[in-house]
């Protein structure tokens, strides 16, 4: 075997040497050299030796070797010797079990292993290994290899189930390693999905249950190879198995009766995931409705108990999560099995629904209650789980509900059907229409229109019959009539039933004035828009102007979907020209708030996108408006056209594009253009072009990734020496790494990085002259918006900057924004600069300061604070003392801040 034994008795190997040998042995057996029966027949001497580490470096070599080995390597004969002689060193010396073990992994997933080897293998060493005395590594080793024979040997597994179950428990009695647990509790899954497992059945749950919850934090400082989630979804997966439910429940209700919250939160998310085993598995419901529905009693008493009990409040959390159980659970038991029905399975919900009127009927009837409204919720998640249970909940309850409200005060009285919407809503979710000969439900109707709670009941009007839903429409345009503004109702009316909302209440909304277009104003659902926006575009002058800028306002927020892009695309240019032709439009007017000018623009901007044919932007005539672009109202108006219109529409209109280039101003406008058309930028008269046209160009171009953009980048540079561009040029610098505000802007990949790289060089050399101020505003200013990758390995020399900064009035946000990142991410390199960085801040803190900035500059004191430094230290009495100002500030937030900067200060000197 041209191998030395000597190393062996002198026990004088390493791993190393281990690996060396057993690659060429393995090699030459591959190969067919040699032979593993010569391989243990030439290690006999070493095997048997009286001395146990000899046998264990002996047997170390013979396991590294076999693992070198294909799986299909050995034949029936030589699998079943190595197995029988692997087994029986499990008796030998406790240091002979790691490689041991590491035989028998490898002999597991070995393509000629018989069902008589699994039979030995798992036999013996179930008998002779104690698994829990081994350490992690070797733990994992025999999970590992019962996971795999259980996974890919299944069919010699479940012929000794019973043997393969029993050591199976008794092998991870007691493991804490998470990794271990991981395994474990995936094979229990599976072994209760194949296994008969009645036998050992509780035997299985006891092994899950001290396991429940999980509590488990990974160390700090070492990648985790297993979280906590994983952990708990793993177990969630064997202890949520059906056959364990008359366990389980039991356990899950003791958890969620504790203090701890992620053990609540865990219990109820493990008890939804049993429910929805169990509904997928016919005739499960028999263990739930065991001993007068047992189970299913234990389940409501404590929800019952969480959610109407005293006690500390519970968290929304598990609130939200509780209703869903309950909606889960409702569902389950008022839904019939899969498959065959088993007779008696409907008592459950029957129980069930008598329990709930059983405990909720006396809180309903506690007018103004928590209780109350609680309670009706309840009933909410119990009617939203189908069509039966919520005529079940409606003809049980409701009759209670409209004798609470008749006894109620007025305030009582519109909280009870506050709370009653909901329940509404959830019925009206299932699919169930409530027919007009249901007394009580139409006097609930009855209610809600008298008392002019119209959206509560527009909520829920899939729940309406068509009669109600007429009633409804009646007393809504009623209510509008009377300067009641009923647009969110409306709204909610039509995401039931579009067309009745279009058929019966557009029209009289059209004719009912302000009142009427504040309703309209909240419709913006692309269907209805292209029904009235052209008829009330047309009117504009009939209504005030409030009302008109109300429906800018909400016309600005429209979002416009595929479908409603086909439906206003052709009405577009007829609703902007009627917009552009009324004559008291925001745009036009003087002292009107810039809000409505720029909620106006929005909208043109919105319209102007949906234009995709030659004939709709014909109707625009934007030549003749481009021709009549007299005052700044004008030019905001058609640069908002301009910049909406696409890269298609663009093509379209080269004669504009052309007259617009020819144009003064109008510089949002083309720069919108040479961003979608940047061939075009080249057409754009260079001559006397102001500061403002460079960076709008500039920035486009950027944009875009067009090659021009630095010869653009270079003139905005060259502008900050300007003495009548360069400051207002200094401020637009953040906009070229900021996204464009116009529709259909093309942006392309890593456009920050590639200002980051053309402008850095040339202002960081030009900002630290004394003299260059522009340049250093520019850069400050240019900071906040670069991806803070970019920054790292530049930090060091921009402190400086940032600390001028502090002093200039252009630049003291951006300072400060960038001082805020660095001192949250590395503070450490402010060090050599807190002294001139504290001053610059405290003088900040004071008025006439803008609000803004003294927050800000706060902020970094506090972050500065945090630094122990002899710095600070001796910083620390007289910063308390200036901070005294910005505590006597007559703004709370300002004073909030100070307070939080003070006292962190104010730790700095204390032991």
């Amino acid at each position: 075997m041209d191998l030395e034994l000597g190393p062996f008795l002198e026990n004088d190997l390493d791993d190393n040497w281990i690996k060396e040998n057993s690659t060429r042995i393995a090699e030459k057996i591959s190969s067919k050299e040699a032979s593993l029966v010569q391989l243990v027949e030439y290690l006999g001497s070493v095997l048997t030796h009286n001395k146990p580490q000899v046998r264990c470096g002996g047997l170390n070599l013979l396991t590294s070797t076999i693992e070198l080995l294909h799986n299909t390597f050995l034949q029936n004969d030589e699998v079943s010797l190595l197995v029988n002689f692997y087994t029986d060193r499990l008796r030998d010396h406790h240091s002979a079990i790691p490689s041991s073990l590491r035989g028998l992994l490898y002999l597991s997933k070995c393509a000629n292993l018989t069902k008589e080897n699994v039979e030995m293998l798992l036999d013996r060493m179930f008998r002779e290994l104690m698994v829990q005395q081994q350490v992690v590594r070797d733990r994992s080793i025999v999970f590992n290899m019962l996971s795999y024979l259980l996974y890919n040997r299944f069919d010699y597994v479940k012929q000794m189930e019973t043997q393969f179950l029993v050591g199976f428990l008794q092998a991870g009695e007691g493991e804490k390693d998470p990794r271990n647990l991981s395994l474990i509790f995936q094979c229990t899954a599976y072994l209760l999905q194949t296994l008969n497992v009645d036998h050992v059945r509780e035997d299985i749950f006891e092994s899950l249950a001290v396991y429940f919850p999980i509590d488990f934090t990974p160390p700090k400082g070492v990648a985790a190879f297993v979280t906590k989630d994983d952990l708990i979804l793993g177990l969630r997966g064997a202890i949520s198995h059906p056959s364990l439910a008359e366990y389980s429940v039991s356990l899950f209700m003791e958890k969620l009766d504790s203090d701890l919250e992620s053990a609540k939160e865990d219990s109820v998310d493990t008890l939804r995931q049993l429910i929805s085993n169990c509904s997928t598995i016919q005739g499960s419901k028999a263990v739930w409705l065991a001993d007068n529905a047992k189970l299913l009693e234990l389940v409501w008493s404590g929800l019952k108990t969480e959610l109407l009990g005293i006690r500390l409040r519970v968290s929304e959390t598990i609130q939200i999560k509780i209703f869903k159980l309950l909606s889960e659970l409702s569902c389950y038991f008022g839904t019939e099995s899969v498959g065959m029905t088993v007779p008696g399975e409907d008592q459950g919900w029957i129980l069930f629904l008598s329990w709930l009127h059983r405990d909720l009927n006396p809180h309903l009837k506690a007018v103004g209650t928590k209780l109350q409204h609680v309670s009706i919720q309840i009933l909410s998640s119990v009617a939203a789980s189908g069509k039966c249970q919520s005529e079940d909940i409606l003809s049980k309850f409701l009759e209670q509900i409209l004798s609470t409200w008749s006894e109620a005060g007025a305030e009582a009285k519109k909280q009870l059907l506050a709370s009653t919407k909901s329940l509404l809503v959830a019925v009206a979710h299932t699919g169930l229409v409530i027919r007009d000969s249901n007394v009580n439900f139409d006097k609930l109707v009855t209610l809600y229109l008298d008392s002019g709670e119209l959206a509560g009941l527009a909520a829920a009007a899939g729940i309406l019959s068509n009669k109600h839903r007429t009633e409804l429409c009646d007393h809504l345009i009623s209510s509008i009539n009377c300067g009641v503004n009923q647009g969110e109702a409306i709204l909610s009316l039509t995401s039931w039933d579009e067309k009745l909302v279009e058929k019966d209440i557009l029209p009289k909304l059209l004719t009912a004035g302000d009142n009427g277009l504040s309703a309209l104003a909240h419709l913006q659902v692309g269907s209805l828009l292209s029904v009235f926006l052209v008829p009330v575009s047309a009117q504009l002058d009939v209504y005030s102007c409030p009302a008109v800028n109300n429906l800018f306002h909400n016309l600005a927020k429209f979002d416009p979907q595929t479908t409603d892009r086909e439906l206003l695309s052709t009405k577009a240019a007829e609703v902007i020209n009627n917009f552009l032709a009324w004559q008291n439009r925001p745009t036009q007017l003087e002292g009107v708030d810039e809000k409505a000018k720029t909620d106006f623009c929005s909208c043109i901007e919105i319209l102007g996108s949906l234009i995709k044919d030659k004939e709709t932007l014909d109707e625009l005539n934007l030549v003749e408006r481009i021709n009549n672009n007299l005052n700044p109202g004008s030019e905001s108006e058609m640069n908002a056209l301009i910049s909406s219109l696409s890269v298609d529409s663009l093509k379209l209109i080269p004669d504009v594009i052309k007259q617009i280039f020819s144009s003064p101003g109008l510089w949002r406008a083309k720069a919108s253009i040479v961003n979608k058309l940047p061939q075009l930028a080249d057409q754009i008269d260079q001559t006397g072009i102001p500061g403002e046209g460079v960076c709008d160009i500039a920035h486009a171009l950027v944009l875009a990734g067009h090659s021009t953009s630095q010869a653009w980048i270079h003139k905005m540079i060259e502008l900050l020496d300007d003495k009548n561009y360069g400051c207002a040029v200094a401020m637009k610098f953040e906009n070229l790494c900021k996204s464009a505000t116009w529709q259909h802007s093309v942006t392309s990949f890593l456009f920050r990085q590639r200002v980051w790289s053309i402008v850095y060089p040339i202002l960081s050399s030009e900002a630290s002259k004394q003299d260059k101020i522009n340049h250093l505003s520019a850069l400050l200013t240019l900071l906040p918006q670069v991806p803070k990758p970019l920054l790292e390995g530049k930090l060091s020399s921009l402190l400086p900057l940032l600390v001028r900064g502090l002093k200039l009035e252009a630049a003291q946000e951006s300072a400060l924004i960038s001082l805020s990142n660095i001192l949250i991410t590395q503070p450490s390199l402010i060090n050599s600069y807190i002294r001139e960085i504290v001053d610059g801040c405290l003088l900040l803190t004071r008025k006439p300061t803008p609000l803004n900035l003294r927050i800000k500059s706060l902020v970094c004191l506090k972050y500065i604070g945090m630094i122990t430094s002899p710095d600070t230290i001796a910083l620390s009495s007289s910063v308390t003392h200036d901070l005294q100002p910005a505590i006597q500030d007559h703004k709370r937030v300002v004073r909030e801040a100070a307070a939080k900067a003070r006292n962190r200060w104010f730790l700095v000197s204390q032991p």
